[in-house]
């Protein structure tokens, strides 16, 4: 019915959209807010390294596809992670405030090591926010937020920072050339289980 008077009184134009819009906010503080619509920038410029990353690889000149592929998987789950974000925002009645998002450190990622070490290095960031935000959810006493973080991201993300460890270690054990090769054949087979 309030959707209804706001739509009629909309037209007529009594009214601004703002003064009609429902306020379901609980318990969720306005620095939370901030901090939500930040790490969905995070989770965004997360995904554009990662894109950056398999659009490399999967050059014909570099030709490392499984490499490619596996840095293709980590950027669309950074966007999901960033959708998620914002549907939690919606439902949590805040307001989402997109900024821009930072360019990847590079483009011409020249090796597979190089490109693993900035990955952990770009989780470990990541994740570390992630913890921060739970830290100000705690301080803020939004239990609610802080078991979304739990559930949905900071236990993946501490896999993904073992799974991106261990790729550091198999690959300086390797070297470079056909270790490489092999490694990048391995990641193809990881793909497609």
């Amino acid at each position: 019915m309030y959707n209804i008077i706001c739509t009629v009184i909309l037209l007529y134009g009594f009214v601004s959209l703002a003064s009609c819009s429902a306020n379901i906010t609980l318990r969720y503080h306005g620095d939370i807010e901030t901090a939500i619509n930040n790490q969905v920038i995070r989770e965004l410029h997360a995904g554009y390294t990662y894109m950056s990353m398999s659009a490399y690889f999967g050059r014909d000149d570099v030709a490392l596809y499984g490499i490619s592929e596996y840095f293709k998987k980590m950027s669309d789950e950074e966007f999901e992670h960033a959708h998620k974000f914002i549907s939690y925002q919606n439902l949590r009645g805040g307001s989402l405030q997109l900024q821009s998002i930072p360019q990847p450190k590079m483009d011409e990622w020249r090796s597979p090591m190089r490109a693993f070490r900035e990955a952990l290095e770009l989780e470990k960031s990541v994740t570390l926010a992630l913890y921060e935000i739970h830290d100000l959810a705690g301080s803020k006493t939004d239990s609610h937020l802080q078991d979304f973080l739990d559930e949905v991201f900071i236990q993946p993300s501490t896999v993904d920072i073992k799974e991106l460890g261990g790729y550091v270690t198999q690959l300086q054990r390797m070297g470079t050339g056909l270790g490489e090769q092999l490694f990048d054949h391995y990641l193809s087979e990881e793909m497609k289980k």
